[in-house]
């Protein structure tokens, strides 16, 4: 398919759509959004925050330091994790240098992850805060039950 135009759209400053038209039908592609707060390197804490923030992260760098470093064996451990969000926090984490990734050159394609020093810096304080999580479980359970987000869980 062809298309016979393409534009590319900025409806407002921060959000930017592209658009193409194929006869004679228009597709529009997602709409790209640029960060609207600058993030704060004053602190440390803004930096774990934001190179950490994600929903499986943490666990990520928890399984493959326990030796699960195939994505295959990634998911199975993160029952409810989607494929393609894990993919994306995998590759975020890469970016970021908390992960090495390898990828082999075999006739079935092969992935593997691997820690670098700064992921393995990490190991400990996520063992730390799993035990705190532990320690407090009933606390956080009651939280968690009070929380309207979160009805169906228990």
């Amino acid at each position: 398919m062809q298309s016979y135009f393409t534009r590319v759209h900025q409806s407002t400053p921060d959000k930017f759509v592209r658009v193409f038209s194929v006869m004679p039908v228009l597709i529009i592609f997602c709409a790209m959004y640029r960060k609207k707060i600058s993030i704060q390197t004053n602190c440390g804490l803004h930096f774990f925050k934001e190179l950490l923030n994600g929903k499986w992260k943490l666990m990520l760098i928890y399984y493959i330091s326990q030796g699960f470093q195939r994505p295959g064996e990634l998911q199975k451990k993160i029952h409810n994790g989607d494929r393609r969000v894990l993919d994306k926090q995998l590759a975020e984490l890469v970016q970021h240098g908390f992960l090495e990734k390898r990828v082999y050159n075999t006739k079935v394609p092969k992935v593997e992850y691997m820690l670098t020093p700064l992921g393995n810096d990490l190991v400990p304080l996520i063992i730390v805060m799993e035990k705190w999580g532990e320690a407090h479980r009933e606390e956080l359970e009651q939280g968690l039950k009070n929380d309207p987000k979160f009805v169906n869980v228990f």
